[in-house]
């Protein structure tokens, strides 16, 4: 509930005109327990992933590109027209382009940490490669209006759920199935709701800790 208030607000405060926002009504473990959804991930897990491919189905309902965040996720005054902006710029080059992703390796946290303050000093926002970096993540990301059935189709095919959403994107993306980039500095953050979570295990809480603040230490805000 304090999650879906908070993001409600957030959205009704910088949405811009012409942008229409659903919301989903997502799956949840009761619900995979239930229907005996198959895969070795946990049922939380289970319910992200039948979660986002119910995501991208409504997005076919409208054209143009769709933003998908979920609910732990703000947006900046004016991140709507910054992505619009670059969403433009690139046009249908990119399949999947992401709005903020976790980077988990302290190399590439250093290498853009030091790019963020050339690109602020510059007042810079730039797409870079994703594949370039080792990154996870599936909090805020923008498909274009072709791509949203070229992705479904092929996560629809998964009969098993052995991996986790954003880990079978970071295989697409690696192996060349999709193409991706990411916005930078990110032009959405995590906001505090983000660890008081059901899907990631209480053992990972410290690494959570300090890839989260790493996230929202890139935030363009």
């Amino acid at each position: 509930t304090e999650r879906r208030i908070a993001i409600e607000k957030n959205l009704n405060q910088i949405m811009a005109s012409g942008i229409t926002i659903n919301r989903i009504d997502a799956f949840d473990a009761n619900y995979i327990q239930q229907h005996q959804v198959p895969g070795s991930i946990r049922s939380a897990e289970k319910a992200c992933f039948l979660s986002h491919i119910k995501a991208i189905e409504m997005s076919l309902l409208q054209p143009g590109p769709a933003l998908i965040i979920e609910d732990d996720i703000s947006l900046g005054p004016q991140s709507i027209f910054q992505i619009q902006a670059l969403i433009d710029k690139v046009s249908l080059s990119i399949d999947l382009l992401f709005a903020e992703m976790c980077v988990s390796s302290l190399p590439s946290m250093f290498q853009l940490y030091m790019l963020k303050r050339e690109l602020i000093r510059e007042n810079k926002i730039e797409v870079l490669q994703t594949q370039l970096f080792d990154f996870a993540g599936a909090t805020a990301y923008i498909l274009n209006h072709q791509s949203k059935s070229k992705l479904l189709g092929m996560i629809q095919k998964i009969k098993s759920f052995d991996l986790p959403y954003d880990l079978v994107l970071k295989q697409l993306i690696l192996n060349g199935t999709i193409s991706s980039g990411f916005i930078f500095p990110f032009v959405a953050t995590l906001t505090s709701n983000s660890l008081n979570t059901d899907i990631q295990l209480a053992a990972d809480n410290l690494p959570n800790v300090v890839y989260h603040s790493f996230r929202k230490l890139m935030y363009i805000d």
